[in-house]
């Protein structure tokens, strides 16, 4: 878990890094490392948040009642997304969704080790 919210979270960095233009001059890095700073607590906040309301359970039973493979990491996201949808616009709700599906997926990944679908 802490493995899918670490690598999506990198992923959020690099790309503010390059879309912020970061490191132009001091003052716009330290605006960077601010916004770096509240960005991280407030993504760790929802993504510890989202595993434990959805993610968990959403795993035991993928795990209890089917084969466990990737599809239904899609499909758990996929439906995350409808949820979201239902009570939010359509940016938030494909934001959320495509950060809980790389979540679930790199999750899964690490989880078996194996990169095949089952």
């Amino acid at each position: 878990m802490l493995k899918s919210i670490g690598w999506v979270g990198a992923a959020f960095f690099v790309y503010g890094a390059l879309t912020l233009d970061a490191f132009s001059s001091l003052h716009s890095a330290y605006g960077f490392l601010a916004f770096a700073g509240i960005f991280s607590a407030v993504y760790i906040l929802l993504s510890v948040l989202g595993w434990l309301a959805v993610g968990l359970p959403s795993h035991w039973v993928i795990c209890k009642y089917t084969s466990g493979g990737y599809r239904y990491y899609v499909v758990v996201a996929i439906l995350f997304f409808a949820g979201v949808l239902i009570f939010s616009n359509l940016q938030a709700a494909a934001f959320f969704g495509l950060v809980a599906l790389v979540q679930a997926l790199v999750f899964r990944f690490y989880l078996t080790g194996k990169s095949h679908n089952q």
